[in-house]
């Protein structure tokens, strides 16, 4: 029964994404990846499986409304590095001389679709029509995702307590979080519907980021809803998305609001936060100590994360990254080609050392190669340039939109990225939208202003 609501949910999400278009298909899209698990399987073909099915409708969607020509995707500021990844991907593909060509360009479509791609979902979002109640904050999507998120983020504080997770168990994960040889809080690992602990935590922290600093009055139900995300993305227990979360922070109150109200920002939040523990129950007091100390672990692993907290530590992941190096050796330019870790090096039993790939470093050594590399670098920094170029335009937009960066490749090299692109990529479509219209809405009235000062 719980699997049919379920699927209900699933499909039903996917047909919406396909009927709008704009803000609410964008909303949509965001609230489905959220709320459905990653690896349910309805309709029996690649492209509608999993958040697969998101991709292919966000596609239709732009059919539907006639929005898929050149000229829409050529607009965008950032069109050239895109092109730049797809040409890559077709190189991958083609030059696979293992799994062939054809089942190398399926498999780069659908890597292609599920990654990089859904950038546009956030492009498409925005225009001349609603650009100023989003900068004016009148309208913005986080007012309606929000009351969507408590659903979920009370579903994970449930979890927790009762250490199981119905939706997960209805997808054929049973058990999939609970590690009884952990003594720690991440005994239990809180996902919501997520069958990542990593991609749950950092989708909870995004959410909880861009509310914070996008939503300026905020009603007593959003800042419930920005409370239970920051619960959840701790809950959650992963130490790559809580860094990855605290370094975007930073990056964004700096750059923002400059050092020192950085500082007193944060002299506040620890002043705070030492009065509320001197009031908190031992429980709550041993849960946050675990919290702070799992995250310092990720610095100092060798002495505290290896021996407190099961599961994967940096030393680990430096080994995984090592072994992935061998395998770039082979086939250093473009890899071994798409899907060739699961189809080939997990299923031949041949992974000793690589365990899970916890690192998109790991599928560049063992998949795509150093060029695929080097276009990566390319696509983020013209991304990173293009957001500082134009923060006059909509500043507290273009710095969050460099935090999210720096804060996804830190998450990439860190931890298993999974559907995280789904969270991360819409959003920096949206933002690159916000500016691109601004500057496009700003120049125009100079221009307008300047031939009326002629015609005078």
């Amino acid at each position: 029964m719980l699997f049919l609501i379920i699927t209900i949910i699933y499909l039903s999400f996917a047909f919406l994404i396909i009927k709008h278009k704009g803000e609410k298909r964008f909303l949509y899209f965001l609230i489905a990846a959220f709320i459905v698990p990653g690896n349910i399987n309805v309709i029996p073909m690649s492209l509608f499986t999993g958040f697969m099915i998101y991709s292919s409708a966000f596609v239709m969607s732009l059919f539907y409304h006639g929005e898929f020509n050149a000229r829409n995707f050529k607009q965008c500021p950032l069109f050239n590095s895109f092109m730049l990844m797809v040409l890559n991907c077709f190189l991958i593909a083609i030059l696979d001389d293992i799994q062939g060509q054809m089942v190398g360009l399926w498999e780069g479509l659908k890597f292609f679709l599920s990654t990089y791609f859904l950038f546009f979902v956030g492009w498409f979002s925005i225009n001349n029509n609603n650009i100023h109640s989003v900068l004016n904050q009148r309208n913005n999507f986080l007012t309606k995702l929000l009351p969507a998120t408590i659903i979920i983020t009370l579903y994970g504080l449930a979890t927790f307590f009762t250490r199981t997770n119905p939706i997960l168990d209805a997808v054929g994960l049973e058990g999939r979080f609970l590690f009884e040889n952990d003594e720690s809080y991440r005994s239990f690992r809180v996902t919501g519907p997520n069958i990542s602990a990593e991609v749950y935590g950092l989708a909870c922290g995004i959410y909880c980021i861009c509310s914070i600093f996008w939503i300026k009055k905020k009603s007593k139900l959003q800042i419930f809803a920005i409370v239970m995300l920051l619960i959840n993305m701790f809950l959650a227990g992963s130490r790559a998305a809580m860094v990855s979360i605290i370094i975007s922070l930073l990056i964004y109150l700096v750059a923002y609001k400059g050092i020192y109200k950085t500082i007193k920002y944060f002299i506040v939040v620890i002043f705070i936060s030492t009065c509320l523990y001197q009031v908190m129950p031992s429980s709550i007091k041993d849960l946050s100590s675990e919290i702070t100390t799992s995250v310092i672990s990720v610095i100092n692993p060798s002495d505290i994360g290896d021996e407190m907290f099961v599961g994967s530590s940096v030393d680990g992941r430096t080994l995984q990254i090592m072994t992935a190096m061998e395998y770039l050796k082979e086939h250093p330019f473009f890899g071994h080609g798409f899907g060739y870790a699961g189809k080939v090096v997990m299923k031949g039993g041949k992974h000793d050392g690589l365990m899970g790939m916890e690192s998109h470093i790991c599928f560049i050594g063992v998949e795509y190669g150093l060029i695929y590399a080097i276009t990566l670098i390319i696509l983020f920094t013209n991304c990173i340039i293009y957001f500082y170029k134009n923060k006059k335009y909509a500043p507290q937009y273009a710095y969050m939109g460099i935090a999210f960066v720096v804060m996804f490749i830190f998450f990439l090299s860190g931890a298993w990225v999974g559907e995280a692109w789904y969270f991360v990529m819409p959003i920096l479509g949206y933002i690159t939208a916000i500016l691109y219209t601004r500057k496009k809405q700003v120049t125009g009235q100079v221009a307008l202003s300047r031939e009326r000062v002629k015609q005078i």
